[in-house]
């Protein structure tokens, strides 16, 4: 489990808490069409806490939605996720910054909505399929060229 044995208790207790609020709902594991048609299009937010990671895929795909991420700062994710813009980063493990960021976003509706305005506008400027193309052609034209001639 993600949650250290000391903090379990905490974090589940105010999880119980939120959802009989109905302000969080927890989901197992998902299929990718479910995820897709009703996960992501239901949500306010996407918290996907992680020790390791590398690029994040799935916080990206939430950017797509508009939902606001909180994330771990591990691999890549700082870099696809903009502190305090998109959403929020905490340390690996930190059970007390994990859970403060999720209260922060049920307290303050008008600015999960902020976010997620700049998570969807951030995800259609970085992350759409012609932007990876169009940056791997970059890569392989600079890789193709002469040594010291940029191309592009």
């Amino acid at each position: 489990s993600w949650v250290a044995p000391a903090q379990r208790q905490r974090v589940l207790a105010l999880l119980a808490g939120l959802e009989r609020e109905k302000k969080v709902v927890r989901r197992p594991l998902l299929p990718r069409s479910v995820l897709f048609a009703e996960a992501y299009p239901a949500a306010d937010a996407f918290v996907m806490p992680s020790h390791a990671e590398g690029f994040g895929f799935t916080n990206v795909e939430a950017l797509s939605f508009g939902l606001p991420v909180v994330s771990s700062k591990v691999g890549a994710i700082p870099e696809t996720v903009a502190e305090g813009r998109t959403g929020f980063l905490v340390p690996p493990g930190d059970v007390s910054a994990l859970a403060a960021a999720m209260e922060r976003l049920v307290a303050e509706p008008a600015h999960v909505r902020r976010l997620g305005e700049a998570a969807r506008a951030d995800f259609l400027s970085r992350f759409t399929r012609e932007r990876f193309r169009a940056e791997l052609a970059r890569v392989y034209r600079d890789a193709l060229s002469p040594l010291g001639q940029r191309v592009g």
